[in-house]
C-alpha cells in the first residue's frame, strides 16, 4: 500500500485535480493513504471534505487524512507532491510593481527576470525546509515538485538534499495545442520531442503518430507564409534558430532581453487570477453544500502527470513522459551536466531517466546556458543568504542592464519578502 502526501493542497484547482487523478487511477493504487497538508486551516478543511466526498463516491478506495503540520503525516510517505506558495498573487503583484516601476523590461516575472529571483529567494528556503523533514521522516520518498520557478527549485533539491525528485510542468501542452491548431492534427496524434529548460524548451521533432509523418516542413511553411497569431516571438525565434520553441511566447519572453518587444509589459492579469481562484473555491464550497457537481473539475484526469508518474514508479511500467525536469547528466550534450533540464523521459521502478537528446543549436544553447548561470547564482543566494550572489544573479539576468537600478530593486524586493528569505541577505 502506498502513501501520498500532498503539500500545498489548499490550491483548489491544483489540489482538486491531483485528488481526482488519484481516484481516477485508484485500481493501480490499492489501499493507498492520501495525506493532505496546508498551513491554511480553513482551506485545508474544505479540501479534506471535498476529498472525502470524492473518495466516498468512488467506493472509498483510499484512507484520507489531513494536517496543518506536515511532520504529522510524512512518516511512511512514498510520494510527496509539493505545490505550496507563499502569498502567491499578493507578493507576486508587489514584486511586479517594484520591477516595472523601476523601468526594467520584465514581461511576466515568474521564471525569468527579477521577479523570478524574488520567487527563488522565498520559495527555495520553504521547499528545502519541507525536504529536510522528508529526509528525516520518509528518506526513501520521491518528491514530485510543481512549485515555481521549477528549474531553480529542482536545482536546490538536487544540490542541497539527498532525495529522489522530479519536477513536472504542463507547459509542454501549449506546444501541443499550438501545433494542433496550426496544422489541424489532433493533439492525441502528435508526437513532439522537446527539450531545454523548464518554460524554455525547443522542439527537436514534430511527427504524426498514426503515420510517422515529419510535420516540421509543414509548420515551417505555414510560419513563413502566414505567421501564427499570438506567437510572433516564437515565430521570430524559429526563423533565427531553426527550432520552434515549445512553451509559447508568454514564458519564452521572460528569459530574453528583447522579449518585451513581442510580449509587451502588461505582465500577469492579477485581477483575473484572483477571480479564477475565487471561482474555484466557490465550486469547492458548492460541492460540500451539494449545490455544485463534483465532476465539474474532478470528472476525469486533470492533465497533470504526478499520479501517472507515481503509478509508473510503483508498478515498473517503463512509461514514456513527454516532459520531466531532472539533472542533465549529459542528456542535452551542450548544456552543463549539473543543470536541471526538461526533456522527455522514461519512468520505471528505477526512477525517472531523461532521453538522450542531440545537441541544441548553439544559439539556443547559448541562451540557455546564461539562464543556468542565473539559476545557480539565485539558488546559492537563497540557500546561503549571500546578498552579493543575489545581486550577481540580478545583473546576469538578460532583462537587467543597470547596476544602480538593480541594487535598488533588490533592496525593495527583499523588503517585501523579509519574513520569508534568509536573514543574511540583509547584511
Amino acid at each position: 500500500m502506498s502513501k501520498f502526501v500532498l503539500i500545498g493542497v489548499g490550491s483548489a484547482i491544483f489540489g482538486a485535480g491531483i485528488i481526482g487523478d488519484l481516484l481516477h487511477l485508484r485500481d493501480s493504487l490499492p489501499g493507498a493513504t492520501v495525506s493532505l497538508v496546508d498551513t491554511d486551516a480553513e482551506k485545508l478543511d474544505m479540501m479534506t471534505r471535498l476529498a472525502g466526498i470524492a473518495n466516498e463516491r468512488a467506493g472509498s478506495p483510499f484512507t484520507i487524512e489531513a494536517s496543518t503540520d506536515r511532520r504529522a503525516v510524512l512518516a511512511g510517505a512514498d510520494f510527496v507532491i509539493t505545490s505550496p506558495a507563499i502569498r502567491r498573487e499578493e507578493l507576486w503583484e508587489k514584486d511586479w510593481d517594484i520591477v516595472h516601476g523601476a523601468g526594467i523590461r520584465q514581461t511576466y516575472g515568474e521564471n525569468g527576470g527579477p521577479g523570478a529571483l524574488a520567487l527563488t529567494l522565498r520559495n527555495v528556503p520553504m521547499i528545502l525546509a519541507i525536504a529536510r523533514d522528508v529526509e528525516e521522516l520518509a528518506p526513501d520518498a520521491w518528491v514530485i515538485n510543481y512549485t515555481n520557478p521549477e528549474s531553480r527549485i529542482c536545482m536546490a533539491l538536487d544540490r542541497y538534499t539527498k532525495l529522489k525528485f522530479v519536477g513536472l510542468c504542463h507547459q509542454i501542452g501549449a506546444g501541443y495545442r499550438l501545433v494542433s491548431e496550426v496544422l489541424g492534427v489532433p493533439e492525441t496524434d502528435l508526437d513532439i520531442k522537446a527539450a531545454g529548460l523548464n518554460h524554455n524548451t525547443w522542439m527537436y521533432a514534430i511527427r504524426r503518430q498514426s503515420t510517422a509523418e515529419d510535420l516540421y516542413p509543414r509548420l515551417r511553411k505555414h510560419v513563413r507564409e502566414n505567421g501564427i497569431p499570438g506567437s510572433p516571438l516564437s515565430c521570430a525565434m524559429f526563423e533565427l534558430c531553426g527550432m520552434f520553441p515549445a512553451p509559447g511566447d508568454h514564458h519564452l519572453a521572460e528569459m530574453l532581453s528583447f522579449g518585451w518587444e513581442f510580449q509587451g509589459l502588461a505582465g500577469r492579469d492579477f485581477a483575473e487570477w484572483r477571480r479564477i481562484k475565487s471561482d474555484a473555491l466557490a465550486w469547492v464550497r458548492g460541492v460540500i453544500r451539494g449545490s455544485r457537481e463534483l465532476d465539474e473539475v474532478v470528472g476525469g484526469l486533470s492533465g497533470e502527470r504526478a499520479v501517472q508518474t507515481a503509478v509508473a514508479i510503483l508498478n515498473n511500467l517503463n512509461s514514456y513522459e513527454i516532459s520531466v525536469d531532472v539533472r542533465n547528466c549529459g542528456a542535452i550534450p551542450n548544456l552543463p551536466d549539473d543543470a536541471i533540464v526538461e526533456t522527455p523521459g522514461v519512468v520505471s521502478s528505477m526512477g525517472v531517466a531523461p532521453l538522450q537528446m542531440p545537441p541544441l543549436p548553439e544559439v539556443v544553447a547559448g541562451f540557455l546556458r546564461k539562464q543556468v548561470a542565473v539559476q545557480e547564482l539565485s539558488v546559492d543566494a537563497a540557500v546561503t543568504g549571500d546578498r552579493k550572489r543575489a545581486l550577481q544573479a540580478m545583473l546576469l539576468d538578460p532583462v537587467v542592464d543597470n547596476l544602480s537600478v538593480a541594487t535598488e530593486v533588490l533592496d525593495r524586493l527583499l523588503e517585501v519578502s523579509c519574513d520569508y528569505v534568509s536573514p543574511g541577505l540583509f547584511r
